[in-house]
């Protein structure tokens, strides 16, 4: 698992010079914070992640970009519901 904030990123050629690159691809999970700072040096997203702060705490959207970004997303998805289904109702 690799996690990379570009947040401070003052150009996005630095990724070039940090062999950003080389953590991509094979069995590899890589997050990055603030990708659209670095966009021209990064492959495709297999999925977004958003976090929106909400009046009561905070949306999360997951958007599969690829079969495989999508066929995780379709998982997580589906244990989520399966977890919510499970759960005993508030009025039991």
């Amino acid at each position: 698992l690799y996690h990379f904030d570009l947040y401070r990123l003052g150009d996005p050629a630095e990724l070039e010079y940090l062999g950003v690159r080389e953590y991509f691809g094979g069995d590899a999970v890589v997050l990055v914070e603030w990708a659209r700072r670095g966009e021209a040096f990064l492959p495709p997203p297999d999925i977004l992640l958003g976090i929106e702060v909400t009046g009561g705490g905070r949306r999360i959207t997951l958007d599969g970009r690829s079969a495989a970004g999508r066929a995780c997303v379709d998982a997580a998805v589906s244990d989520w519901r399966r977890r919510e289904e499970a759960m005993p109702s508030p009025l039991d």
